[in-house]
């Protein structure tokens, strides 16, 4: 589960269900989707679930890189928190690897 109160934003899960409504109409797309890279990753919840998303779903994913803009103008500690949970979500590819530039 998501801890929400890094990002101190209401735990409405509205992006969540979101995603989870499009995943019947990008099936096709997600048992394809073998490297995602997202440049100006922000750490903000949509760019998270985005990404939780994806490792849920994307069956052949082998590399998800998420790249962020502004990687001194963030809390260091906040950072760090946010990487370990995402580096424990659920993946649908027991071969996906998430790389934090």
């Amino acid at each position: 589960q998501w801890n929400r109160e890094l990002l101190d934003l209401s735990s409405s899960g509205e992006d969540d269900q979101f995603w989870e409504s499009q995943a019947l109409a990008l099936r096709s797309f997600l048992h394809h989707l073998k490297v995602v890279k997202i440049q100006g990753f922000s750490e903000c919840e949509n760019d998270i679930n985005l990404a939780k998303f994806l490792l849920e779903h994307g069956k052949v994913l082998q590399e998800m890189t998420l790249s962020s803009g502004n990687f001194y103008s963030r809390d260091s500690l906040r950072r760090e928190r946010i990487k370990s949970q995402m580096m424990g979500f659920s993946r649908a590819s027991s071969n996906a690897k998430i790389a934090f530039q």
